[in-house]
């Protein structure tokens, strides 16, 4: 059967928020194999072997996955009224 540009098969959809059941399973498999194969103790004792650029590395990558995206956002003021300018003005002295 074939479909219409922009439609499928399921119009509904997955529900919104719904979890994809592959992904879910292959984290939940990732994360029992690290908990049973990398203990702290055990990160430690590999991290001392690593030379300090390779370790400075580790911790870069590491970080990439954990720390949120830097998002890049622009505000272009000359769309904003006087009165949106002054909220944001005093939004800021006041933090």
């Amino acid at each position: 059967m074939k479909f219409q540009k922009g439609q499928s098969g399921n119009p509904g959809g997955r529900p919104k928020g719904s979890r994809n059941v592959a992904t879910y399973e292959i984290k939940e498999l990732v994360t029992s194999i690290l908990k049973k194969e990398y203990t702290a103790v055990k990160i430690s004792q590999d991290l001392k072997k690593l030379d300090s650029w390779q370790r400075l590395n580790f911790f870069f990558k590491l970080a990439r996955l954990i720390l949120p995206r830097e998002q890049d956002f622009r505000i272009d003021y000359n769309k904003l009224s006087e009165d949106d300018i002054d909220r944001i003005i005093d939004k800021i002295d006041n933090e």
